[in-house]
């Protein structure tokens, strides 16, 4: 609805009739791979599509598999993901990051370490290992859109980032919140609403682009510009949260067994 209110105010393509059937069911993700939609507002939700079928397939492997073993079933995503990468990349011949049988990697690597959250951050504390992991993956962060652009480093480029979220706990391992209080808070505040700079940053930007705020085709956004939107997306962003999401996550409450923080 927001996509569709939006475009009355930005020249970008309208919203298509063929592509109503595909957000209704959250396949954007699948339409785009085959079914040949157009480019509009609307195209910023494949990543919705995506996560709400991981939604309803995760928590049947997890039902099924959790009981008898969390570990062997974060083994068998993280097998099928990196099967299905491969897959998309080399027989397939389509975008990984449009098919959602990839992303099974991630979601098999953050169960592993959900399982494995105590020994990862009980390491030992090593000083030389934290700064070779934190200087390897500055490094890889650096290099990582040269392996993406390359054909037969890409399929490494996904593997890589699926492990980021492990790398990050390892070299975070000794830090306790109640030295970075302040610190966690903000960290806390942005991570939360992450998701909806995500999502909306996409509609700023575009209607942005067709009124020319701070954009000009020969030149493209200027400083100001980038403020502006920047500030427009976090504002978008913060009221979705307290006054949409919030309002689900404290009913989620009633039903889950781990407290969340």
């Amino acid at each position: 609805m927001l996509c569709v209110v939006l475009n009355r105010f930005a020249n970008s393509p309208t919203i298509t009739l063929q592509e109503i059937p595909y957000l209704l069911t959250f396949t954007y993700n699948w339409g785009q791979i085959y079914g040949d939609l157009p480019g509009t507002m609307a195209t910023i939700t494949w990543s919705i599509s995506v996560e709400e079928q991981i939604y309803f397939i995760f928590p049947i492997l997890f039902l099924l598999l959790v009981k008898k073993n969390a570990k062997n079933l974060s083994i068998l995503l993280m097998i099928l993901g990196a099967f299905s990468v491969l897959l998309s990349l080399h027989a397939l011949d389509i975008a990984a990051e449009r098919f959602t049988p990839a992303f099974l990697l991630p979601v098999g690597v953050g169960l592993f370490c959900a399982v494995h959250e105590d020994k990862i951050r009980n390491a030992k504390k090593s000083k030389v290992n934290t700064y070779l992991v934190l200087v390897a993956l500055l490094v890889y962060v650096l290099v990582f859109r040269d392996i993406a652009a390359n054909e037969e480093l890409r399929f490494f480029s996904y593997l890589a980032s699926a492990f980021i979220l492990p790398t990050t706990l390892y070299i975070t391992r000794s830090i306790h919140s109640n030295k970075l209080s302040i610190l966690n808070r903000v960290l806390a505040y942005v991570g939360r609403r992450s998701y909806g700079c995500y999502l909306f940053h996409w509609s700023v930007w575009t209607v942005m682009v067709g009124k020319g705020i701070g954009f000009e085709k020969s030149e493209g956004f200027s400083i100001p510009g980038v403020l502006i939107g920047l500030l427009a997306t976090v504002l978008i962003s913060s009221f979705s949260y307290r006054y949409l999401e919030f309002p689900f996550l404290r009913r989620r409450k009633r039903f889950q067994q781990v407290e969340s923080p």
